[in-house]
């Protein structure tokens, strides 16, 4: 009986291994970013000196006006599209290398100060914590201007 059980086991391993194998496929599935490849290739495009008569619009063929209807496959959902397309007038588009690095505190400290141009992040008042007294004092009110005994508060100040 014993025999018969390591059998069945070592079967089904094996059926269980082979389940993944499948056949080597012709192509890869993945194309790697080769950084050579990408830099040839754009050496290959005409330069923008060359090209500032023919407009960008032009040269990728884009249509004045897109419109357009797609479902989903359960056709549950549709949407239509009916916008017009624009593209900057512009012989090409800028690019820039750009390359990972750490942040240290002085380019935080910079970019906060370019995005919230010298707003505060958060608005402190916020983040105060009220007392108990002072939620039911808030909440009897509240009951007050919804019974119609004092004048409602329309501005929504708390």
């Amino acid at each position: 009986m014993k025999k018969i059980l390591h059998v069945m086991l070592v079967t089904a391993l094996v059926l269980v291994l082979m389940a993944g194998c499948q056949a080597t496929p012709e192509k890869p599935v993945v194309v790697q970013k080769d950084m050579e490849q990408m830099i040839e290739k754009a050496q290959q495009t005409p330069k923008a000196s060359e090209t500032q008569q023919i407009m960008l619009a032009e040269r990728l063929g884009a249509p004045e006006r897109l419109e357009l209807q797609l479902t989903d496959r359960k056709g549950t959902l549709m949407v239509q599209v009916d916008a017009d397309v624009v593209i900057p007038e512009a012989g090409a588009v800028a690019t820039a290398r750009v390359d990972k690095q750490a942040f240290s505190q002085e380019t935080a400290d910079r970019l906060i100060a370019l995005l919230l141009e010298g707003k505060t992040l958060y608005e402190p008042e916020g983040y105060q914590q009220r007392t108990k007294a002072e939620i039911q004092e808030r909440l009897v009110q509240l009951y007050a201007m919804q019974a119609g005994t004092i004048p409602a508060d329309v501005d929504g100040s708390v």
